[in-house]
């Protein structure tokens, strides 16, 4: 049978190679490294590099020992032959404590120098100070030997003295109850991380003395107790002076005390007197060792005669002693001296006259001459530290020395004052102990660890620091890796010859391969570190058939080769390599073309300490060409027959581009860069090939994947930089219209993957200039209209990608120049109302002026002020005397136009090309005010206000005038043609107090007990319009002179039953050192409650003697307070009757001093200015009428 006819097979569609799936397989096989920065901690572990197939590599790193804790260090990694490398940053952490050194300052202790100091320093096992204060605690535990009761536990050890050193310090004070007999305490100190222990130690025993006993006083007399402990030199002590105040019905109004103490250890400090007395500056003498101080009768009312009866610890003073530094150590049994001079009660009875003072010192018992003894400062011990306590010796590989320096600190006993001392390397002195073959010493006062070639083995030793001045010593631990053995590897040992390079230079070419060194460190007693790469650390060297270029092996001729290390002290297992004809080919070249790499897993921040730690770093490659003019790095490497891979170097390279989407370009730099060129497509696939150059002939060829996905444009958006145009001949153009001519086009495009990027400066934007409208310049972007357009709108179309799109402004021109008036003086702004009729101002000659507004008008019937560049010229009316006057010199106006007499004002007005006529009719009718504001702005806003200055102050007033018309003055007192008194008058209903003037000013000349009414009114005799605002008169003092009273509204307000009187002064030029000032008052209105004191220390205040006054005293020599409101103090009256009543006073004296003890100024028995002054007082409090009808509280 006939079958019938079959269909040829259909062709299947083009299959996508892998990569362009997949994009990882883009940069499959790219030669990466990855490694530790200069001066980085770490190293990497051998044979760790290792593939991440497809697109990256890992490493992985240990031994993190050659630096100390809390090192700075980077990881870096890199692309072979490209300028790509990034780097992560990370800090090596500090170790936990595992010992501790304590150091006792202070071994003895006395009731008055109770604090027990105690410095440690904190290491590990291989004596490393930089320790870990996460979770770090520490307890101090004092027990003692004789009291199973008092033990005392601190957690106060946080005093950090030196983070590096370890270094730290516990205090803590112990009561009295310690000191009640001589003994002895355990001091132990402990240290926890959370709640587990890791460390303690003890210290010697402390010593604890037993507390002086001393008598107290069982009859009239005084007391002064001295330091009860030992003192150093530049020490300072308190010493209170009590009295005894005799027989339980005598009080001590009066009394006197002299001190004599001995220059030779003591220089008087400073001193304070008890506040219960009044007392004068007390008498000083430095260079005999003398102090006197009189209390000469009570500080009444605060204190009373209760106060100081019956009494057996009254304090009378407290001095406060340093002893001077150059006081010799020893005793000094008649260091201070108290004799008591006087004695006075209430009854003027002298019962103690010159008699011995007891002294209380570190001796128990009743003295009358207190010892002094001065210990000298000794040297307790010294602690130090290596910057570096763990060294890796280094130079045993051939690189250069490690060292690290000693720090040392000195301890002194006086612990309270002196902290850890950081010394010189003049006072002390290193000796190196069981260091042999590890370490030597150097620099400065030997104590400087070095670690050179010369060391031949591992293991802890220490350095011994010896203080040159005080013999104390400190042992510093140290520890030093050695490397044990060292072995050179080379990734190929057989290194063949290859066919057909050789021929392109006429002569053998072999393979070459890369070297590295691994290293095994430890020591006596220590933990083998092996597998540690160290090729950073040293230089290959190569000998036979074999050469070496930095960390590469060329092969040279058939034979053997053996590389060793240069420089290397230490044992190095050398590697041979054979190089032998046997011929390989290159089989490939691999072609990687990539954008950037990436850290996919790098180091913690912090690398933990542990010797056991290892961090891995991974690194990928990326190839991302997703943009025009996107750039990438090209990477080549020869793949031979035996399997070996050899990095080829781009000087041995030639790239070209198979795509006219993709330009190749040699950088500076010497690498190969791949650009995507301007209108490339998408498309993927081997489109960059590369060629193995040697002697101008081509090894081999390969070609990079590479996979360009530019995504699609989807919109157009254009933008002008001007919203309108004019054009560049149109009076619109000029100043100060400055409408613009020329704009610049900006161009974006949005792509379907989200992106938007501009292109305005692409050469394959295209746009067209439309005659008689515009130009368009491609190089500048800038779209310019042509002079004389004729097209109302400027429309400009761009077209890119097969996209187009549109962009409109408007084309503007000069119209027209209107002009008009406004009133003046005020606002001339385009909402300023027109003024089109001059009138005269209420019942005065002048007439309101008018400013001129002059606008330009554009054909968008937008405006533009141009008033400051018209042209203005008053139009003749032909009568003899001109209706108005142009004033072009006004300050606030370029026009104003100022009325002579009734009638039509014409104005010509000329702008560029345009001219303008506006009138203005001048009316006799009048213009009435409807309101007017008065202020006083230097006195702040508001219908109260404070007038508070000195007298003949004169304050302007400004007056706000509202017309009938909807004229406003802002300020009727500047106006520039009216006088202020022919259209305001001003009025003061208490002139003695403030006077008006008919300028508009208020002069303060005195206080006055109410508020004050200021008035402006219309000047005209018909008008009602005015305003008011209440002033509350209140002089300030001028210089010398005193005030009384409050410092802001009215001289005196009472507050309830009372009125309290603030007195002050002013004393602006020098300082204030004395002053006496007396008050006067109603005895039947007033009486006196109470004083309190002002800015100088010693003050008195005397009230009811008489019953009508009070007096103020204040006397301070040694005073700095300055000020034109001084504070001298205040007085208290208590209201007896309702009255308006006059409070005055005088200044007994005022005395002002210089920098220096010259005498400024003085004022003597002058009656008070600012401070005299009535008071409006009610019993009761109560209330009554205001000013202004309402109604006033007293409170």
């Amino acid at each position: 049978p006939t079958l019938p006819p079959t269909l040829p097979p259909s062709t299947p569609p083009p299959q996508l190679p892998p990569y362009c799936q997949n994009s990882s397989l883009l940069v499959a096989g790219v030669d990466m490294t990855i490694d530790v920065g200069a001066s980085s901690p770490g190293f990497p572990v051998a044979d760790s590099l290792v593939p991440q197939p497809p697109d990256g590599v890992q490493r992985v790193f240990g031994f993190f020992r050659s630096f100390p804790p809390s090192s700075q260090g980077s990881v870096v990694g890199e692309v072979e032959g490209t300028s790509f490398a990034v780097n992560s940053a990370y800090t090596l952490g500090r170790p936990d404590a595992s010992s501790v050194v304590v150091v006792l300052r202070t071994s003895v202790l006395y009731v008055d120098r109770n604090e027990l100091r105690l410095t440690y320093q904190l290491r590990d096992d291989a004596g490393n100070t930089q320790i870990s204060s996460v979770g770090l605690a520490s307890e101090l535990t004092i027990t003692s030997r004789t009291s199973a009761s008092l033990v005392l536990r601190s957690t106060d050890c946080a005093h950090l003295l030196d983070a590096d050193g370890g270094l730290r310090e516990c205090s803590v004070a112990l009561a009295a109850e310690w000191f009640v007999v001589a003994s002895t305490a355990s001091v132990e100190l402990t240290v926890a991380y959370g709640m587990i222990e890791v460390a303690s130690a003890s210290a010697e025993d402390v010593v604890l003395m037993q507390a002086p006993s001393h008598p107290p006083l069982d009859s009239a007399g005084m007391v002064a107790t001295m330091a009860r402990a030992p003192l150093y030199a530049a020490d300072e002590f308190t010493m209170p002076i009590a009295a005894h105040t005799g027989p339980t019905n005598f009080a001590l109004l009066v009394w006197k005390f002299t001190v004599r103490y001995d220059v030779r250890v003591l220089r008087l400090k400073e001193f304070l007197v008890a506040d219960e007395y009044q007392s004068p500056p007390p008498f000083v003498d430095d260079a005999a060792g003398e102090f006197i101080a009189i209390g000469s009768g009570l500080n009444e009312p605060r204190y009373s005669l209760a106060d100081v009866t019956n009494r057996t610890d009254l304090q009378l003073a407290q001095l406060t002693f340093e002893v001077v530094a150059s006081a010799q150590a020893g005793p000094f049994p008649d260091a201070v001296r108290l004799v008591v001079d006087e004695m006075i009660n209430q009854g003027t009875f002298t019962y103690v006259d010159g008699a011995r003072g007891q002294v209380n010192d570190l001796r128990s018992g009743a003295g009358e001459l207190g010892e002094l003894l001065i210990e000298p400062t000794r040297e307790v011990a010294l602690l130090a530290y290596a910057a570096t306590a763990e060294l890796v010796n280094v130079a045993a590989l051939g690189a250069p020395t490690t060292s690290s320096r000693v720090t040392v600190y000195e301890l002194l006993d006086r612990a309270a004052a002196l902290p850890a001392k950081l010394l010189d390397t003049s006072t002390f002195q290193c000796t190196a102990h069981a260091a042999a073959r590890l370490f030597e010493l150097g620099g400065t006062a030997a104590c400087t660890v070095l670690v050179s070639s010369s060391g031949a083995a591992g293991g802890d030793a220490a350095v011994v620091v010896q203080s040159t001045r005080g013999g104390a010593n400190a042992s510093v631990p140290l520890r030093v890796w050695y490397p044990q053995s060292v072995a050179v590897r080379a990734e190929d040992t057989v290194l063949n010859r290859v066919l057909g390079v050789g021929d392109a230079c006429e002569q053998a070419e072999y393979q070459t391969t890369t070297l590295s060194a691994v290293a095994v460190f430890s020591g006596a007693s220590l933990t083998r570190a092996s597998d540690v790469e160290v090729t950073s650390l040293v230089s290959f060297i190569g000998s036979g058939s074999v050469s070496v270029v930095e960390q590469t092996l060329v092969g040279l001729d058939i034979g053997v080769g053996v590389v060793t290390l240069s420089g290397a002290s230490v044992a190095v297992s050398e590697q041979t390599v054979q190089v032998v004809d046997e011929a390989v080919v290159v089989t490939a070249l691999k072609v990687v073309l990539l954008t950037g790499i990436a850290f996919t897993q790098t180091f913690r921040t912090e690398v933990p300490w542990p010797l056991s730690t290892q961090e891995t770093a991974r690194l990928r490659a990326v190839q991302s060409l997703q943009r025009e003019l996107a750039v990438g790095e090209v990477q080549v490497s020869a793949t031979f027959s035996d399997g070996g891979e050899q990095l080829i170097s781009p000087d041995e390279l030639q790239v070209e581009s198979l795509t006219s989407g993709l330009n190749v370009i040699r950088s500076a730099d010497g690498t190969w860069t791949v650009q995507v060129a301007i209108g490339a497509i998408a498309e993927c696939g081997p489109l960059v090939r590369a060629s193995w150059q040697l002697c101008n002939a081509s090894v081999a060829n390969g070609s990079a994947p590479v996979d360009i996905r530019l995504p699609d444009a989807v919109s157009l958006e254009l933008t002008l930089s001007e919203r309108r145009l004019t054009p560049p001949d149109d009076v619109a153009a000029l100043d100060p219209i400055l409408v613009a001519s020329e704009t610049l086009l900006s161009v974006f495009v949005g792509f379907d993957d989200g992106s938007r990027l501009e292109f305005s400066r692409d050469p394959r934007v295209l746009v067209a200039s439309v005659p008689g409208c515009f130009d368009y310049d491609a190089d500048t972007s800038m779209v310019r209209v042509t002079p004389g357009a004729t097209c109302d709108t400027v429309s400009v179309s761009a077209s890119l990608f097969g996209l187009t799109s549109t962009v409109s402004v408007p084309l503007v021109r000069f119209v027209a120049i209107e002009a008009r008036f406004v009133p003046y003086p005020g606002d001339s702004s385009s909402a300023a109302p027109t003024q089109s009729l001059l009138r005269r101002v209420a019942c005065t000659e002048y007439y309101q002026n008018g400013q001129l507004v002059a606008t330009a008008r554009l054909s968008d019937d937008s405006g533009v002020p141009v008033t400051a560049l018209v042209d203005a010229t008053l139009l003749a009316d032909g009568d003899a005397l001109p209706v108005a006057v142009l004033d072009t010199t006004a300050a606030s106006a370029q026009f104003v136009l100022r009325p002579v007499r009734a009638g039509i004002a014409q104005l010509l007005v000329s702008f560029a090309t345009a001219d303008v006529v506006v009138q203005v009719e001048i009316s006799d009718a009048r213009v009435d005010p409807t309101s007017i504001v008065l202020s006083l702005p230097l006195l702040g806003a508001g219908d109260v206000l404070d007038f508070v200055r000195v007298n003949g102050t004169r304050v302007q007033s400004s007056v706000s005038i509202s017309f009938n018309d909807g004229t406003v003055y802002a300020d009727a007192t500047s106006l520039d043609w009216i006088p202020v008194g022919a259209l305001l008058r001003f009025v003061s209903d208490l002139e003695a107090s403030v006077l008006a003037d008919r300028a508009g000013g208020f002069t303060l000349l005195g206080n006055h007990w109410e508020l004050v009414p200021l008035t402006a009114l219309v000047a005209c005799d018909d008008s009602l319009v005015n305003d008011s605002v209440l002033v509350a008169a209140n002089l300030q003092p001028q210089l010398g002179d005193v005030d009384v009273g409050s410092e802001n509204g009215l001289q005196f307000q009472q507050q309830g039953d009372a009125l309290e009187l603030l007195v002050r002064a002013n004393a602006a030029v020098g300082r204030l050192v004395a002053y006496q000032v007396e008050l006067s008052f109603d005895a039947d209105v007033f009486s006196g409650r109470e004083c309190s004191a002002g800015v100088l220390s010693s003050f008195t205040c005397t009230l009811d003697d008489p019953p009508d006054s009070a007096l103020l005293v204040g006397v301070d020599s040694e005073s700095t307070a300055s000020g034109a409101s001084l504070a001298l103090g205040a007085v208290v009256l208590e209201v007896k009757a309702s009255a308006v009543t006059l409070i005055s006073g005088e200044i007994v004296e005022l005395v002002r001093f210089g920098n220096g003890d010259q005498q400024l100024g003085r004022v003597f028995r002058m009656p008070l200015f600012a401070g005299e002054g009535f008071a409006f007082v009610r019993l009761g409090g109560g209330r009554r009428l205001a000013l202004d009808g309402g109604v006033e509280s007293f409170v």
